[in-house]
């Protein structure tokens, strides 16, 4: 430890090395498929804007705002389908709008990767699971057309077990 005066002011002892500091990712999370997420009566919060997640502003100001705090990437969930958990039903789901899908994620990305430079969008995915780099478009769709072809198998030797 380095001392001054007969203070220990921490440090490293003469000829150790440090470690390289540890550093952490920033990352974030919002849902474009439904407005209202898991949250039912957020709305009544006067700072909520989950309702105009389906403004184009909303978007662009989400993603300047990351990018000025040093968020490297976005999470962003969405819903295909709304949730049919009330007697088999969508009405309840469609009626309190809980987790019901409004807009396709293609679009907010897409406004979104226009106003950043620094918001990881493909590589950042790549490196969420675990891959050095970014995979050559080509090769990406011969995997998801490999993955197809074997998911189609399995569903048809499925057959009809499974409607």
């Amino acid at each position: 430890m380095s001392n001054i005066n007969g203070h220990d002011v921490g440090g490293t002892p003469t000829g150790q090395q440090t470690a390289a500091p540890k550093k952490i990712t920033l990352n974030s999370f919002d849902m474009s498929g439904t407005l209202g997420h898991l949250s039912p009566g957020k709305w009544k919060n006067p700072k909520d804007r989950s309702r105009t997640k389906l403004k184009l502003s909303y978007w662009t100001e989400l993603a300047k705002l990351l990018e000025r705090g040093n968020i490297k990437a976005l999470f962003l969930a969405d819903s295909t389908a709304g949730h049919a958990v009330n007697g088999g039903s969508l009405d309840e789901c469609i009626r309190r709008g809980a987790q019901y899908p409004v807009i396709d994620p293609s679009t907010p990305i897409t406004v979104m990767a226009a106003v950043t430079k620094h918001l990881a969008w493909k590589k950042g995915a790549f490196k969420t699971i675990g891959l050095p780099a970014i995979i050559d478009h080509d090769k990406r769709y011969d995997m998801a057309d490999d993955y197809l072809k074997a998911l189609y198998k399995l569903w048809e030797a499925l057959g009809q077990t499974m409607l």
